[in-house]
């Protein structure tokens, strides 16, 4: 396997996460709402906001190692920074401390 192809397999797992999100997320959507229902969350959220979201993160990926490619460099330094980045803000967001009585979107 060449760095290149290591690369982009950070995308590749990347899209099919966020492929099982988009499937899942309308109906996780309509379950917070009737436990919530003083949340406004329908006016928050829509799939076309999500998946611009998402869109925009895949985009900053391609197009950076694109880039890097296109530039026959060999360093990686600022795509994994990108990717470095993301993972930390997923983790952060997967543990931080939630409060169920005060969401905030």
């Amino acid at each position: 396997m060449t760095t290149l192809q290591f690369y982009f397999l950070f995308p590749s797992l990347f899209m099919l996460h966020e492929l099982e999100e988009i499937i899942w997320m309308p109906s996780f959507v309509k379950k917070i709402s009737l436990q919530i229902p003083y949340k406004q969350i329908f006016n928050l959220y829509t799939p076309f906001a999500f998946n611009v979201i998402v869109m925009e993160q895949l985009l900053l990926l391609l197009i950076t190692l694109y880039l890097y490619k296109l530039n026959n460099l060999s360093n990686y330094n600022i795509y994994t920074t990108i990717v470095i980045r993301l993972i930390i803000a997923y983790i952060y967001l997967c543990v931080r401390p939630s409060n169920s009585d005060n969401l905030s979107f």
